[in-house]
C-alpha cells in the first residue's frame, strides 16, 4: 500500500525542481509505468516524456492534478510547480542571458 505525499513533501524533496522532475520522481517511487500515465493523463507517451524532461510544461490545471492525482502528490504543490512555470534549468539559464 503506498502513503500519500503530505502538503509539504514535495517542495522538501524537490525545492528547485521543474513540475517534470517532481511528477517523474514520484512515478518511478510508485513503480507506475508509462501506458498508466498515457491512459489516466490522456497525453501521448512523446508529451509525457517532455514534460518529464522539462521541456514543456501541462497545458492546464487539470492536466496538472490528474498527474498529481496519479503519483498521490499534494494537488496544490503540483498546481504551484505549474503556476512558477519553471522549465529545465538549462532554458532558465539561457533566458537570463
Amino acid at each position: 500500500m503506498t502513503t500519500k505525499m503530505t502538503a509539504g513533501t514535495v517542495s522538501k524533496l524537490m525545492e528547485n525542481a521543474t513540475f517534470g522532475e517532481v511528477f517523474r520522481m514520484l512515478r518511478k517511487l510508485r513503480g507506475i509505468k508509462m501506458q498508466e500515465v498515457t491512459t489516466t493523463v490522456g497525453l501521448t507517451s512523446q508529451a509525457i516524456y517532455k514534460i518529464e524532461e522539462g521541456n514543456f510544461l501541462p497545458k492546464n490545471i487539470d492536466t496538472a492534478l490528474k498527474f498529481a492525482e496519479l503519483v498521490q502528490a499534494d494537488k496544490q504543490e503540483m498546481v504551484e510547480l505549474l503556476i512558477e512555470g519553471k522549465i529545465t534549468k538549462s532554458k532558465e539559464r539561457h533566458e537570463k542571458t
